[in-house]
């Protein structure tokens, strides 16, 4: 069962549409077999992709690898000329490997200083500014910080400015004709929410709505691929953004794993102070240890700073661990899986790198042991998708001991946020109905109805559902929830709640 707290935070989450400061999410969408490939991959900016995939050929705990692109890479000057040889080229090699492609879209800076290039087509860095909510736009910001030593620099897309957001939904949509039904065109990560760029506050709500609304369009483009946004800052608004991505059946990516950080009072990442709690936090209320499965997916990248400070207080100081390699690399899968929960593990090492062959190592073993093994990480499908195909097969469940002269009992059913008969106030707007169900033999299916109309399945124990109250007319709505064991027992659960607008 999930906590009282993540179901708290994600009520707050929905009142930020009543406080008119973020969009309402409009997306409440379909997630019928979500290609689901839980595992290992390897992060390759453009390294070469050929000698990789020579060292890990016959390694399966490698599921694959996350590739970069530029925007300018993929959609050249003018708007509308599309070049996805790239990503064919990529993907064609993978699959004669055995292996998988996710895909990274560079919209935010480029760090090539030697030849340095756009990572936005010109037909956006040209777009004219515009007014939107009486605050002027431009379509990109320029990022860079002399006192990081220009670690991030370049033109950062500002989805704020509708020409900018279109010209990317319309890349989304030409890049899910092609690939979305393909099983080994395997998710897209979205880089960082942290803003990068020193802007007046007047345009940063902008700037963070237009990013929800590039989600929007995301999900609307691609139907089968799993979609993660990498959420790090700013603290105040992670709340809404999950809420969002909640809304859009994405997952929830994360930039960096620093072991260290829920030790480490000075850490973003966990912080809490000013009453917003840093990413990290939302891990736990997001993962289920009963039946070891997450809500939202979750996709980790360890970056290569990862591996050298455990937090980001020690890389600022520039003080460095003392673990080998190898105990390096068997920390970082131990915090991540025992704190963080990820679905897939995403690691930015290189050949010529110290950590690349203890990773190396660290997989192949675990293969000659068991080859379906990811180490750990968490397989089941998520509740938040509908249901998934292509997933590595999780261990078989023990099987359910059978109750005496058979089983005949449904399964018991719990209903968290809402209770029979209770009036809901006018000020509510979103009721997050958190539905979970307990059976000896194992819970096969949830469904739940509202006025006896189905609005959600789920083929597990757990169930979520967004309920927008604010949609509806005043009156009394029944809520039943069915649950069905894995021998075929059926039990009904129903509560009356009242609208009252």
């Amino acid at each position: 069962m999930r906590s009282k707290k993540f179901r708290n935070l994600m009520l707050a989450a929905s009142l930020w549409g009543v406080l008119g400061q973020a969009p309402v999410a409009n997306a409440v969408v379909a997630t019928q077999n979500m290609k689901w490939n839980p595992g290992h991959y390897l992060l390759n900016g453009k390294g070469n992709l050929a000698t990789q995939m020579n060292d890990f050929q016959n390694i399966p705990a490698l599921k694959g690898v996350i590739r970069n692109y530029l925007w300018s890479e993929l959609e050249g000057n003018v708007k509308g000329s599309y070049n996805f040889q790239p990503i064919r080229d990529d993907l064609n090699l993978l699959k004669a490997n055995g292996k998988k492609l996710g895909i990274m879209i560079e919209y935010k800076y480029n760090n090539d200083t030697d030849a340095p290039v756009s990572n936005l087509p010109k037909y956006i860095r040209d777009l004219p500014k515009v007014t939107v909510n009486g605050v002027a736009q431009i379509a990109p910001f320029y990022q860079l910080d002399p006192a990081a030593n220009k670690y991030n620099i370049g033109d950062h897309a500002n989805f704020g400015h509708p020409g900018t957001r279109q010209g990317f939904a319309d890349l989304l949509q030409h890049l899910a004709a092609e690939f979305d039904d393909d099983p080994d065109f395997v998710l897209i990560q979205f880089i960082e929410s942290a803003l990068g760029v020193s802007i007046s506050s007047d345009k940063v709500t902008n700037f963070l709505n237009g990013g929800m609304l590039m989600e929007d369009a995301a999900r609307q483009a691609f139907a089968r691929t799993p979609l993660f946004k990498n959420l790090n800052s700013p603290r105040n608004k992670l709340q809404i953004f999950i809420d969002n991505i909640t809304s859009n059946a994405m997952g929830v990516g994360g930039p960096d794993v620093f072991v260290g950080a829920f030790g480490d009072p000075n850490d973003s990442l966990t912080r809490t102070d000013g009453g917003f709690p840093g990413i990290y936090n939302y891990y736990g209320y997001n993962y289920n240890a009963t039946t070891n499965s997450n809500h939202l997916p979750i996709s980790m990248m360890i970056h290569k700073e990862n591996f050298i400070y455990d937090t980001f207080a020690k890389r600022a100081s520039n003080t460095k661990n003392n673990r080998s390699p190898a105990a390096e690399v068997n920390t970082l899968i131990d915090f991540a899986n025992t704190k963080l929960h990820p679905n897939y593990l995403i690691w930015q090492t290189f050949p010529n790198d110290v950590y690349y062959p203890a990773f190396k190592s660290k997989l192949a073993a675990e293969g000659q042991s068991n080859p379906n093994s990811i180490l750990g990480l968490v397989k089941a499908c998520p509740t938040v998708y509908t249901s998934c195909a292509g997933m590595t097969p999780p261990a078989p469940s023990p099987s359910p001991t059978p109750a005496p002269g058979g089983d005949t009992e449904g399964p018991i059913i719990t209903i968290n946020g809402l209770v029979n008969n209770e009036v809901l106030a006018p000020d509510r707007v979103n009721i997050w109905i958190d539905v979970t169900a307990q059976d000896p033999a194992g819970v096969s299916k949830l469904e739940l109805f509202v006025n006896n109309n189905l609005k959600k399945t789920v083929l597990d124990a757990a169930l979520l559902y967004k309920w927008e109250v604010s949609l509806l007319p005043q009156g009394v709505y029944s809520i039943k929830v069915r649950a069905t064991d894995s021998a075929g027992n059926v039990r009904n659960k129903i509560i009356s709640v009242t609208v009252n607008q």
